[in-house]
């Protein structure tokens, strides 16, 4: 009967997370508002941190089209997301598909009612 070797190979070191502080600068960096001629976006925060992403549609004075999100977790990845795709010709509606795809939950309303 032959003999079977199995291979085994020295395990692989996990990465080492991101430390807090580290994490917190990169966030910083950041800009709090993101603007266009169709759209405005921005990063509420308060004095526990960043607590709600909110846009409005600059486009539509009559429906004023307006977004916020619902969660709270992750909301700095999210944003982060929003900021690497937002381009200078981004409407409302492709600034809530963004942040639906980078996980938030989006409430997107006309505050005119």
């Amino acid at each position: 009967m032959a003999k079977r070797f199995v291979t085994v190979s020295a395990p692989v070191a996990a990465p080492k997370p991101e430390s807090v502080a580290a994490r917190n600068a990169r966030f910083a960096a950041l800009p709090k508002t993101l603007q266009n001629p169709f759209c405005k976006a921005e990063l509420r925060m308060n004095e526990k941190g960043p607590y709600q992403i909110h846009g409005d549609s600059l486009v539509d004075p009559y429906n004023l089209p307006t977004f916020f999100t619902r969660n709270k977790r992750g909301l700095m990845a999210q944003w982060a997301a929003l900021v690497a795709a937002f381009t200078p010709t981004m409407t409302h509606s492709q600034v809530v598909m963004t942040l639906s795809h980078a996980g938030a939950s989006v409430h997107d309303y006309c505050a005119m009612d």
